[in-house]
C-alpha cells in the first residue's frame, strides 16, 4: 500500500530494530552443549513459538529448530566458525551470547559478523 492509498487515521508505519530485537535465554546446558530457548522475532503475542538454538561447543556445530533454519540453512551443515549467513537470527544471537561468556573464545570469527 502506498502513501496515497493510506487513509488519514492509519499512521506511517515505523520500524525500529532496537524496539522489537529479542533475545535468546539459556535455557539448560549439557555437558559440552548450550540450549538456548527464543521467542518468535515476529509473533510478540504471550503464547508465540518458542525456537531453540543449540551449540555444540566440542564440534562447533550450530542449529536450531525454526522454520528458516530447517528448510533453508540446515543443509550447509553450519558451524561456529562457519559465514553467519549461513545461520537463523535465533543462532546469530545464541553465538553472540557464548563469544561474550568466553565459551567460543579459540574459534576465529568469520569474515564479515559484527561483534
Amino acid at each position: 500500500m502506498n502513501d496515497s492509498n493510506r487513509k488519514e487515521s492509519q499512521p506511517a508505519r515505523q520500524y525500529n530494530a532496537f524496539a522489537v530485537r529479542r533475545c535468546v535465554r539459556r535455557q539448560e546446558a549439557a555437558p559440552g552443549v548450550v540450549i538456548f530457548a527464543a521467542k518468535s522475532f515476529t509473533d510478540a503475542g504471550d503464547n508465540s513459538d518458542k525456537y531453540h538454538p543449540v551449540i555444540d561447543l566440542e564440534s562447533r556445530e550450530v542449529r536450531c529448530d525454526c522454520a528458516h533454519f530447517q528448510y533453508r540453512l540446515a543443509w550447509r551443515r553450519p558451524t561456529v566458525a562457519s559465514d553467519p549467513a549461513h545461520w537463523c537470527k535465533h543462532l546469530l544471537r545464541a553465538v553472540h551470547n557464548c563469544r561474550r561468556a568466553g565459551e567460543l573464545a579459540g574459534v576465529l570469527q568469520p569474515p564479515g559478523e559484527v561483534q
